[in-house]
């Protein structure tokens, strides 16, 4: 990394607002009254059916990827505003399409990008660039442990929902484990944020690898029915059959 990029770190939470308030504090103290690029990559998925998620695992989910994300760029701003810099927001392929097992996550992501909308048109007055770097799947741990997660869950589901559910969790492994084959690289993202950091006319999306272009499209050409009908992964039944 070039000298004088990075050259201090600091610690925080995304879900505890004293940590983000600390953190820009020892900012005041290093004296940094201006900032050329905010990046916020953090997130945390869990896999589960809407019906079975604890409204606690929900909140903390968007506690971290969009409460948090959004407490710390209205802190940055007033640096960010001193040297007309930029701010980047991860978003994901699951922020365009709601993907059964990930409801809170594909919620949460949603939100992240019409909250990078917003900022993007509020802030186009101070020539503040907001831009969503979308990636599909990132050769990261968090390919391994949602598998993990999904194997544990498969043998908690209460009786009576395992025939709505088994075969959901078991097709979403099977799609994880696709998805992990087509993954990006970390550093495929880091280029994509490096541009939306530093193009002179910064997009406002950026998607990152051929599963986020294909799927964007995806969304914007199938209609709704037909995008269901990708994800029904519910067996045959003569109930499913009344649907």
């Amino acid at each position: 990394m070039a000298a004088g990029v990075c050259t201090r770190a600091l610690l925080l939470r995304l879900d505890q607002p004293a940590s983000i308030a600390r953190a820009f504090a020892r900012l005041q103290q290093w004296q940094i009254d201006s900032l050329a690029g905010l990046v916020n990559c953090a997130a945390v998925t869990q896999p589960k059916p809407l019906e079975l998620a604890a409204l606690s695992d929900v909140r903390q989910t968007f506690e971290i990827n969009v409460f948090g994300a959004l407490d710390v760029v209205q802190r940055a701003l007033p640096l960010l505003r001193a040297a007309m810099g930029r701010i980047v927001l991860v978003s994901s392929t699951s922020g365009s399409v709601g993907v059964p097992l990930l409801g809170a996550y594909s919620a949460s992501k949603f939100a992240l990008e019409a909250l990078a909308d917003v900022l993007r048109r509020e802030l186009a007055g101070w020539k503040i660039g907001v831009s969503l770097v979308i990636p599909g799947g990132i050769k990261t741990a968090m390919i391994d442990r949602q598998l993990d997660e999904i194997d544990a869950d498969l043998k908690q589901l209460r009786e009576g929902l395992e025939a709505q559910y088994a075969q959901q969790y078991r097709q979403h492994r099977t799609v994880i484990e696709l998805a992990a084959k087509s993954a990006v690289p970390p550093s495929q993202v880091a280029d994509d944020v490096l541009r939306a950091l530093t193009d002179t006319t910064p997009k406002a999306r950026y998607l990152c690898g051929l599963p986020s272009k294909a799927t964007r499209t995806m969304r914007r050409l199938l209609p709704d029915a037909v995008l269901d009908r990708m994800f029904d992964y519910l067996p045959a039944s003569a109930d499913n059959k009344s649907r």
